[in-house]
């Protein structure tokens, strides 16, 4: 079973729940993740009215490790941007992430320079994105700046999602010639060995550092 820590700071809530687990899924909008479809997922996008084109699911082997390091990045909606084909990282000391954004806007070189670690070469990144739409055109343009915004259905509730894609979509429409805003979903997929329609179980326990662990119970992979 893998492990992973999530430091969530939520430790003193646990004197009033007894089933720590249940509560930090329903407090957080966390579902088991389920195996979908690449069908299912354009199902979901147009549930949500996502008006951003460039919609991309990761290709991955049925190697558990690379399947639980997607999965992760389900949970920060983390944010990868490239400018020129190199990626580069935020300096400044604010951690919301449209300060950050907004950073680019006038700032990008005050605020953002090459990332010197945990780096990732463009070409291998982008050999690893499928188009999940046939309407996917991404054109890579010299000087522009590439955000990569990942996201899953399993964590957030669809309305928080909703608010999400639409706030990237405006922001990307107030400078159409400096940004393009790419989607890149990392929930479970069937393309991975994995069985469709089922779930990987979530396990959250306190823990004696004021922190919460999740664990993982067994991949769903295909019989």
């Amino acid at each position: 079973m893998k492990k992973y820590i999530l430091i969530l700071l939520l430790f003193f809530l646990s004197f009033f729940f007894n089933s720590c687990s249940l509560f930090f899924k329903t407090a957080l909008s966390i579902k088991n993740p389920k195996v979908e479809n690449n069908e299912d997922i354009m199902e979901y996008l147009e549930d949500t009215d996502c008006p951003i084109q460039n919609t991309f699911v990761v290709s991955c082997p049925p190697d558990s490790l690379q399947i639980y390091q997607n999965l992760m990045k389900g949970f920060t909606n983390e944010i990868l941007i490239y400018r020129d084909s190199i990626r580069y990282c935020y300096e400044g000391t604010n951690r919301c992430t449209s300060e950050k954004l907004k950073k680019t806007i006038d700032e990008f070189y005050k605020y953002y320079t090459p990332c010197q670690s945990d780096t990732i070469d463009f070409e291998v990144f982008m050999s690893q994105l499928l188009p999940l739409s046939k309407n996917a055109n991404l054109q890579i343009e010299h000087g522009k700046i590439y955000i990569f915004a990942y996201w899953s259905i399993f964590f957030g509730s669809k309305k928080n999602k909703k608010e999400y894609f639409n706030w990237l979509f405006e922001y990307k429409n107030k400078y159409p010639d400096k940004y393009e805003i790419i989607l890149v979903n990392v929930d479970l997929n069937n393309d991975w060995g994995l069985e469709n329609d089922r779930k990987l179980k979530l396990i959250f326990k306190m823990n004696k550092k004021n922190s919460v662990d999740l664990e993982f119970g067994k991949m769903p992979y295909k019989e």
